[in-house]
């Protein structure tokens, strides 16, 4: 057996422009597989994307070199449930790098058992997902057209990417969506971190005119206090994206009582075991959670898919890999406002490993080693 990391740039088509007021301009995503082979058979399969700096703080070249590290830090001869928890009592510096392998280590355990993830992680039987899907910055004529279409296959839960170039243009789209759908779509916006604590104010009340569930990220992460007040003033839920990144903003999130809600994501928490673990308390103190991830390649979000259907989050953002034109993961499916993957076990997709690009051979693991319990 055989860990191997793997990478392709992954595109949507030429007129599909991702852009947010913290990344700006994303011609690609650039992403991590990291796969378990036994000869030319796939065991399992992890997924990750390595230019999210912007957002994890975490260069590329970082995830790889750490993904590394710790892969020939674990003892691959143990049971995958005990590889797993030691990962996640190795001190770490990359938490996109531990989701990485903890992906793996979960479709492990999932397929050894023959059942789908979802079903391991809580009982949760698999079964097709809302999701919302996100309407990034472009051209009027050219949002009307990809929010129709968007409708039209019936995704009715639209957020709008704010905070570029100015909030004028922001309330317009706004308000075009209601024009053009009325009541039959759920808004809600995200901002990633592009106001100040005033404008932000002013802002959410005059969007909050238009009904929006939530507004994300209003204000840059580091004042917990402030998103509070804006959450109390406004009266609209706050919910916190770039701000929750640390055991201690999982605290400050708590003392929020429920006016601000906490975005997970696999690649902030480090992976699905620590996502479900934050995601259940959350739950139990009443705090409103969304399970979401980045625009991913379809592993990683069939990743989130699980854990959102495991902890039967209300609100789920898996939009991440519709419309990708060269994803080598076959079987996860966008239908009908449902996102769903076609297979039983594990995270019931499958990943065609020609064609990648190899960046490293990671380790060779005696072939007697399959991660089942031994003696």
């Amino acid at each position: 057996m055989r860990i191997r990391l793997l990478h392709r740039n992954l595109r949507y088509l030429p007129e599909f422009v991702l852009q947010t007021a913290s990344s700006g301009a994303v011609p690609a995503l650039s992403s991590l597989y990291l796969v378990l082979e036994d000869g030319a058979e796939l065991l399992a399969f992890g997924e990750v994307r390595e230019n999210i700096e912007y957002l994890s703080g975490v260069p590329a070249a970082m995830v790889r070199s750490e993904t590394i590290r710790l892969v020939r830090l674990l003892d691959w001869s143990c049971p995958p449930e005990v590889i797993l928890s030691d990962l996640h009592a190795l001190p770490a510096h990359a938490p996109t790098a531990v989701a990485l392998i903890d992906c793996l280590l979960h479709d492990w355990i999932a397929r050894n058992a023959d059942v789908a993830l979802c079903a391991i992680l809580s009982g949760a039987r698999p079964q097709p997902s809302p999701t919302n899907q996100t309407l990034f910055w472009s051209e009027p004529a050219a949002f009307e057209e990809r929010a129709t279409d968007y409708v039209a296959r019936g995704f009715t839960r639209l957020k709008l990417r704010f905070g570029m170039p100015d909030f004028a243009d922001d309330l317009w789209r706004l308000k075009r969506l209601r024009e053009m759908f009325g009541d039959s779509v759920t808004l809600s916006a995200d901002v990633n971190g592009a106001w100040s604590e005033a404008e932000a104010l002013s802002n959410i009340e005059q969007a909050a005119r238009h009904d929006i569930e939530y507004i994300e990220q209003p204000i840059q992460p580091g004042d917990w206090a402030a998103l509070d007040r804006l959450a109390r003033q406004s009266g609209v839920l706050v919910m916190a994206d770039e701000s929750l990144a640390s055991a201690t903003d999982l605290e400050a999130l708590l003392r929020c009582q429920g006016r601000v809600g906490g975005h997970l994501k696999l690649v902030k928490t480090g992976g699905i075991a620590p996502l479900i673990r934050d995601g259940n308390r959350l739950k139990h103190e009443g705090v409103p959670i969304m399970v979401g991830q980045m625009n991913e390649g379809a592993g990683a979000t069939a990743a989130a898919l699980h854990a959102a259907t495991a902890l039967d989050a209300t609100m789920r953002e898996l939009y991440g890999a519709d419309g990708l034109q060269n994803d080598p993961v076959r079987g996860l499916q966008y239908v009908d406002g449902l996102v769903s993957v076609s297979g039983a076990k594990g995270l019931g997709v499958d990943l065609s490993v020609a064609g990648l690009d190899v960046i490293e051979d990671v380790l060779q693991i005696p072939r007697h080693s399959r991660g089942t319990n031994h003696t």
